[in-house]
C-alpha cells in the first residue's frame, strides 16, 4: 500500500514497502489484522508500531487520525 503524504504513518516515518509486524506489541497475524487493531483505538491516541524496514526493525509511535471521507 501507499503511504499518504501527511498521514499519520508519514509522520511517522513509514514508507512504502515497509511492513508493520506489531501494533502495541501485538503480532499482526490472522486473528489480529491491522485494520481490526487500529479499529481497537480511538482518534487521537498514540500507538507505537514495530516495522520492518529496509532489512531491518524500527518501532515507531503514530498518533491516530480520522481516516478521510470519515467526517
Amino acid at each position: 500500500m501507499a503511504v499518504l503524504p501527511g498521514s499519520p504513518a508519514d509522520k511517522a516515518g513509514i514508507v512504502e514497502n515497509d511492513i508493520i509486524l506489531e501494533v502495541n506489541g501485538t503480532k499482526i497475524d490472522n486473528e489480529n489484522s491491522l485494520a481490526k487493531m487500529i479499529a481497537e483505538f480511538q482518534v487521537g491516541q498514540e500507538i507505537t508500531l514495530k516495522v520492518w524496514s529496509k532489512g531491518d526493525t524500527k518501532t515507531v509511535k503514530a498518533n491516530l487520525q480520522e481516516a478521510p471521507g470519515n467526517n
